[in-house]
């Protein structure tokens, strides 16, 4: 049976380049909610009051952790239908609860 497995990569300058795998789940989505949580969780550590999206984006991104979700099977094939980029821009900008300036 194919399974859906979350991983993250510590790409950061900091970083050893290493991948670490977060959780193996039954269903695409118990991966997508996983792949959510961990991606909030990285942004709420690097919240600060009155930010701006981008300036959380720019040190969520800083952080080096690349989100992914795989379907663990013969093709190994990248779960095309959650985007960790798009998900997290868009918590930015509900966390900051305003737009970046003009």
């Amino acid at each position: 049976m194919s399974r859906f497995v979350v991983e993250a990569s510590s790409d950061g300058i900091a970083s050893d380049n290493s991948v670490r795998r977060v959780g193996e789940f039954d269903t695409r989505e118990e991966a997508i909610a996983c792949a959510k949580r961990l991606i909030d969780g990285l942004l709420l550590a690097h919240y600060r009051a009155d930010m701006y999206p981008g300036e959380l984006m720019a040190r969520f991104r800083a952080a080096g952790e690349s989100i992914a979700i795989f379907q663990d099977d013969d093709a190994t094939v990248n779960v095309r239908s959650f985007n960790p980029q798009e998900y997290a821009m868009q918590r930015c900008q509900e966390y900051c609860g305003k737009s970046d300036p003009a």
